[in-house]
């Protein structure tokens, strides 16, 4: 048994039996107790890179949506520390997603998620390695009376933008979902996903993105852009879509020729279904990691070689199908996705991460005997 399987082992005889003698303070935030009764314990353990247990680090627990701030976001939210094995864990979490954010007392960090169910009474986390810290240099512009501050969503972070239009973040190590201030009042604020790893990363941008459609008439206005960008001229937009409460719902696109998939399909936001199979498209966009009831995603089929967008870091993801592409990585946030569906058959995916693999031996077992690997 390796030093992490032991002590993830450990974890479940913490929460049975105790720390041992050797405890850490539990500190708790958003008015809970820390003795509430019912839902479900999350426990994990925390490593540095050397692999020796990380104490008395600094754990926090917060809604994926959390807002730092804003205390309607703050369905759950909490701290703890690690005790000298490094262990942790939260009592009576209620069922949701999470992101939660490690922190060594060397200021190192990483950040991680997870989900929880109403059927979940234990759940252990993978163990989690601190590293450097990351930091996000930034420029974006501002109009005059603008909010001036850059939000981190899910964490307890933030940084206010000077007059030039400058931020800078600190941030664990993972994906980070941004949160910039709108250009104007005809604009939204300005939601993206960055994947960072230690060191410096800079970002341009400049927030325009404009709002999500609000009408049946406008998505059906996307869907056509979408048809005409691959020469579907002649397909009307309802015959590829499902309506339902005035929105579109679904949208099906199967062996309909594409060859891209536009960003603009991320203005679609009432959208829980996808199928983009059978087709020849070779990258998935941005878009589709905004829309926030997104359930399924089928892309079997195509000529994937990559996948960049943030898929189902924020978003109530049940069901991928991305099975019989070119793909040979696999983002490595995508371990802490909690599927009832995956499918990655008939790829390239023949050399995999221990938590990448661990995950999909979960929800696709047998899944390596499929991968087309070059002979050894």
């Amino acid at each position: 048994m390796n030093n992490r399987t032991y002590l993830l082992t450990a974890a479940v005889l913490f929460l049975l039996v105790g720390p041992w003698g050797c405890t850490s303070p539990v500190e708790t935030a958003g008015g809970a107790s820390g003795t509430d009764v019912g839902y479900c314990t999350v426990a994990g353990s925390v490593f540095d890179t050397l692999l020796d247990p990380v104490a008395r680090g600094l754990i926090r627990i917060r809604p994926f949506d959390y807002v730092a701030g804003n205390e309607l976001s703050a369905v759950y939210s909490r701290d703890v520390t690690t005790n000298c094995s490094g262990l942790f864990h939260f009592d009576s979490v209620p069922p949701g997603r999470y992101i939660i954010e490690c922190l060594a007392p060397d200021s190192s960090g990483q950040l991680t998620r997870c989900t929880v169910t109403p059927l979940d009474t234990l759940t252990i986390l993978p163990p989690v390695t601190v590293y450097p810290m990351a930091v996000i240099e930034g420029n974006t512009f501002l109009p005059d009376g603008s909010d001036r501050r850059v939000q981190v969503i899910g964490l307890e972070r933030s940084a206010e933008i000077d007059s030039n239009g400058h931020f800078s973040l600190r941030v664990p190590s993972g994906w980070c979902w941004l949160r910039l201030p709108a250009y104007g009042a005809e604009y939204r604020d300005v939601d993206t996903m960055v994947y960072v790893r230690p060191g410096r990363h800079d970002m341009e941008t400049e927030p325009r993105v404009l709002q999500a459609c609000d009408s049946l008439a406008c998505e059906l206005q996307e869907v056509r852009a979408i048809l005409d960008s691959n020469g579907l001229q002649s397909l009307p937009p309802e015959s590829v879509v499902v309506i339902g409460e005035e929105h579109i719902v679904e949208l099906h696109l199967r062996s309909r020729n594409l060859s891209i998939l536009p960003q603009s399909v991320g203005r679609l936001s009432r959208l829980r279904v996808i199928d983009v199979g059978n087709n020849g498209l070779v990258d998935l966009p941005f878009g589709i990691d905004r829309l926030p009831l997104l359930e399924e995603l089928i892309a079997d089929s195509n000529s994937l070689r990559t996948i960049i967008a943030p898929i189902g870091m924020s978003q109530p993801l049940k069901k991928l199908d991305i099975s019989w592409n070119m793909l040979q990585s696999l983002p490595e946030p995508f371990a802490s996705l909690a599927l009832e569906y995956l499918d990655v058959s008939g790829n390239m995916l023949c050399a995999i991460g221990e938590p990448t693999a661990e995950w999909l031996d979960r929800y696709n077992p047998g899944w390596s005997t499929t991968q087309r690997c070059p002979p050894q």
